[in-house]
């Protein structure tokens, strides 16, 4: 996935002066989700290392989605920033799987945006606290970072929506539609 950043200045099309425009989707992950998600982890909260790249968590979390290296993977590999952006957009697939599983499992049901809740808490606590934060509170952010963590990547991604940020890219459609 690539992620390109026009910003030439407000028009008409661009109000804000600043388009994202992406393509394809990682994973079956929109890529607005991913590009907000990147957002909440790398931008602000993140120090250059030396050699250019994005640590965080003590030099533990890498690039721009701050990914954990999991056992078996070259933490290399995540220092290059389309890999990371994928590898961030198969983790979150592995969450909606995991969160799908257990509503299944449980005999229960959510909205598509309590699902989306789930994936993106997920992300910063793992899929199964934010399934049990839902079932017992109604609130995947519940223990999550600042109890926002998820409402507040998924109304980036709403904003950034709403406002026509997300288009065409030079490739090709969006991966949004």
């Amino acid at each position: 996935m690539t992620i390109y950043c026009e910003a030439s200045g407000p028009s008409p099309s661009y109000p804000g002066g600043i388009r994202i425009t992406t393509r394809p989707k990682a994973h079956g992950e929109r890529a607005s989700l991913i590009f907000c998600l990147d957002t909440r982890e790398s931008a602000g909260s993140w120090k250059s290392h030396p050699n250019g790249h994005i640590l965080g968590d003590h030099e533990e979390a890498i690039g721009l989605g701050q990914l954990h290296v999991l056992k078996g993977q070259n933490p290399q590999s995540l220092l290059d920033p389309e890999a990371n952006i994928m590898e961030t957009g198969a983790r979150l697939a592995a969450n909606r799987a995991e969160v799908t599983k257990l509503l299944a499992e449980r005999k229960l049901t959510a909205t598509s945006e309590e699902i989306d809740l789930m994936v993106v808490a997920g992300y910063n606590r793992g899929p199964m606290k934010p399934f049990s934060d839902f079932v017992e509170f109604g609130d995947p952010d519940h223990s999550t970072e600042h109890a926002n963590y998820a409402k507040d990547i998924l109304g980036r991604e709403a904003d950034l929506l709403a406002a026509g940020v997300f288009g065409p890219g030079p490739s090709g459609p969006d991966s949004q539609s």
